[in-house]
């Protein structure tokens, strides 16, 4: 997955694409619009379906975003990689939600709270 070019996909385009998405979603929680919310969800579950069509390694891309300095990249980055990092994503989404109030802290703790469930169908 270290190619920019895979198949025909930019996966750079792609990242910025996921990671414009999740930043309008926690935009849009801010500032209490549903509307960017929805923007937001639809870049990154967009995202995610072009990685997934690569194959089984596809989500892999996201990985370096749980580094990202921004917790609303780092938290959906972690969300989209339960599936295939189980430990590694619940972790990360551990350390926001005990974070204290950042954008992300209530996206954090949701998305745990339902991976815990086994709800999460991301």
């Amino acid at each position: 997955m270290s190619s920019e070019n895979l198949g025909g996909t930019d996966l750079a385009a792609v990242i910025l694409q996921f990671k414009k998405g999740a930043l309008l979603y926690h935009q849009g929680c801010e500032d209490e619009d549903n509307s960017v919310q929805d923007k937001g969800v639809k870049g990154t579950k967009d995202a995610v379906r072009i990685l997934d069509a690569l194959g089984p390694d596809g989500r892999k891309a996201l990985i370096p975003l749980m580094s990202d300095p921004d917790p609303g990249i780092r938290v959906y980055a972690a969300g989209y990689l339960l599936k295939i990092m189980p430990e590694e994503a619940a972790a990360l989404l551990e350390r926001e939600q005990d974070y204290g109030m950042t954008r992300a802290h209530m996206t954090a703790f949701y998305m745990l709270w339902r991976h815990k469930k086994g709800e999460l169908t991301l």
